[in-house]
């Protein structure tokens, strides 16, 4: 027996940057740390006076800097070349929404400068590549869920097929897990809620589950954002004082632990300061 499910589902465009998330980003794509990028974001702001300030924990523009937001967001488009043009209207949540403002709006670039140095090269690029796609419009997609029960065994099976029925912010990118997935999905194509069919022959194929990755500066930095560890201003600090004190060191783009810093854990843990952890978490 066949079931099918089917869901229009939309996904919205990344927002604006704040320094935690500029952080991530730039320790991905080119393996700066979190204080490097700090640093030369700081440097931007002071000297080159082409940065909005740099230690802000906001992803969003207030409505009221709505004309400052378009005037730069016009040169930066200008400048990149950008063929489509978007209407930006001070509606948009992804961008406005002062709500969502802190002390300081997101982070944007202000104005242009002859900067040197490759990683303040970078910074600006990343910065208004993210202005351009965050007006961008939502991706669309259908998603197709098949569930197929087969009546003697028991057995239930299903398949899902996420295709994208409108472009917006996000190109579509071919890889092999997509080839993958189209090959599923050449395969369900036809099926309908309660069709009956006919199975000739169970295929199973083995995986292996593979251990967690170690963490990068990106992922720490995200993890300390989600529990509220730090400011987007002190998590850069944070990881150097670790390091600083042994208990983490960096290996490649990896984070990894120290005999140290296992130690350490240790004797948190048998103290009264881990036992009460313990307890809350119970």
């Amino acid at each position: 027996m066949v079931e099918c499910e089917i869901k229009k589902e939309k996904e919205s465009p990344p927002t604006l940057h704040n320094i935690t998330s500029l952080q991530i980003e730039m320790n991905k794509k080119y393996g700066y740390t979190a204080n490097e990028t700090m640093e030369m974001a700081q440097r931007l702001y002071e000297e080159y006076k082409i940065l909005s300030y740099p230690r802000t924990p906001s992803k969003y523009m207030s409505e009221e800097d709505y004309g400052y937001f378009i005037k730069q967001y016009t040169r930066v488009v200008n400048k990149h070349n950008e063929i489509e043009t978007i209407l930006v209207n001070v509606d948009n949540k992804n961008v406005f929404d002062n709500k969502k403002v802190e002390d300081h709006h997101a982070l944007i670039t202000i104005g242009e400068a002859d900067v040197k140095e490759k990683i303040g090269q970078d910074i600006i690029k990343e910065i208004e590549e993210r202005m351009i796609l965050s007006v961008k419009r939502d991706n669309e997609y259908s998603t197709t869920t098949v569930r197929i029960l087969m009546q003697e065994s028991r057995k239930k099976f299903k398949a899902t097929i996420k295709k994208q029925t409108h472009t917006g912010w996000k190109k579509i990118q071919e890889n092999e897990d997509d080839i993958e997935k189209d090959e599923v999905g050449n395969n369900i194509q036809g099926l309908v809620e309660g069709m009956r069919i006919e199975v000739k022959e169970e295929v199973y194929k083995e995986h292996e589950t593979t251990k967690p990755k170690q963490h990068t500066e990106a992922t720490l930095l995200a993890y300390l954002e989600q529990r509220g560890i730090g400011t987007p201003a002190t998590r850069a600090g944070i990881i150097e004082q670790v390091i600083k004190r042994k208990c983490i060191r960096r290996h490649g783009k990896n984070i990894e632990m120290t005999e140290e810093g296992l130690e350490y854990i240790d004797v948190i843990e048998k103290s009264e300061i881990g036992r009460a952890s313990c307890r809350e978490r119970v």
